[in-house]
């Protein structure tokens, strides 16, 4: 059985040990908390000098001697195996990581962690691995958290410092920074130190401090786009421009969520739901925030007008990578031409 956060938690509270640990998933900032949780478990500060081995490439014979070799004045040997590309593995070298897995002895606890690779468990090579652990220890993985749980992880993070913040505030603070919680530790923190010890953190400050990432700024772009406020949408382009985004990324980004609105607009024409729309196009879960919130937007356009606005925003792209025209004013340009393209009848 794989565990997820919650199960994992449950385990590393209760009194017995494992020697096999698979952590991997979606969520790249919960498997390395929890990876270091279980170094913390296993090992004392003290005991980390001679007793854990860190190891960023597979060599069977290397992992080997490691696991075997006994502790110094500890009850375990820890070795870290970190962000190893397992299905590219060759036979060979599958089949010796294998019995290695299934023979680690109980003085030593083997952490497979990948944070930075991943691991897809649908592959043939990673399920064996995951049946190996499995059989010695606990496989975990971590999805994407959904957008409720994203906020309470705000809010008791800003309560840890004193600091409050309300849940709509929280779930706007997870948008701008499309729900990746590194970036959310990193932008909580810096709001926190900003109110300080007994403030509250309120739309204003977000605005202000948060670096929105591309996706969102240009979601908001597109948005003016679609409302025919060219004043707004040349203010949202400036924003993203001076943010650093290079012109081609903003409008590579643009026609992505035109593309949303298209896929959207099918949807709604086929009385689909938002959890329908993003499910049919594969939209992953910290990307599919952009279906429900693009709902009455998309459901106000025609079909034709969008696909003319993506002919212009094609053309914009071929513009930007083959002439010597202002990129400022290509793309000026056409933010105009879609905002008429969408208002055509």
């Amino acid at each position: 059985m794989i565990f997820d956060e919650a199960k994992l938690k449950k385990e590393l509270s209760a009194a017995h040990n494992r020697n096999v640990y698979l952590l991997f998933g979606q969520e790249s900032y919960i498997t390395k908390a929890y990876t270091a949780r279980l170094i913390k478990k296993y090992l004392s500060d003290d005991d980390k000098e001679f007793n854990l081995m860190r190891l960023n490439q597979l060599s069977t014979d290397t992992l080997s001697e490691a696991i075997d070799t006994l502790p110094v004045f500890a009850p375990f040997k820890v070795i870290l195996l970190s962000d190893i590309e397992f299905d590219k593995l060759d036979n060979e070298t599958l089949k010796a990581f294998l019995g290695i897995v299934e023979g680690v002895p109980e003085t030593a606890v083997l952490i497979i962690s990948n944070v930075t690779v991943n691991f897809d468990s649908t592959k043939a090579k990673p399920k064996k691995i995951i049946a190996a652990v499995e059989k010695k220890g606990v496989v975990a993985k971590f999805d994407y958290l959904t957008p409720a749980k994203i906020s309470d992880f705000i809010i008791k993070r800003a309560a840890k410092k004193e600091v409050t913040i309300s849940k709509t505030d929280a779930l706007y603070i997870a948008e701008l920074t499309l729900r990746d919680l590194t970036l959310i530790v990193s932008e909580t923190d810096k709001l926190c130190s900003y109110a300080g010890k007994g403030g509250a953190i309120n739309k204003a400050d977000i605005d202000s401090l948060v670096v929105k990432q591309l996706d969102a700024g240009v979601y908001e772009l597109a948005t003016a786009i679609t409302n025919k406020n060219i004043t707004l949408s040349f203010d949202k382009l400036n924003e993203l421009n001076q943010q650093g985004h290079p012109p081609v990324m903003i409008l590579s980004a643009l026609a992505t969520t035109f593309v949303d609105y298209y896929r959207i607009k099918l949807g709604l024409q086929s009385s689909k739901s938002s959890a329908d729309i993003a499910k049919d196009f594969a939209y992953p879960p910290n990307r599919s925030w952009v279906i429900g919130k693009s709902m009455a937007a998309a459901g106000k356009l025609k079909l034709k007008n969008l696909r003319n606005a993506l002919k212009v925003l094609k053309n914009a792209d071929v513009k930007l990578k083959s002439t010597a025209l202002s990129d400022e004013v290509i793309l000026q340009k056409a933010l105009i031409e879609v905002s008429k393209q969408l208002t055509d009848s």
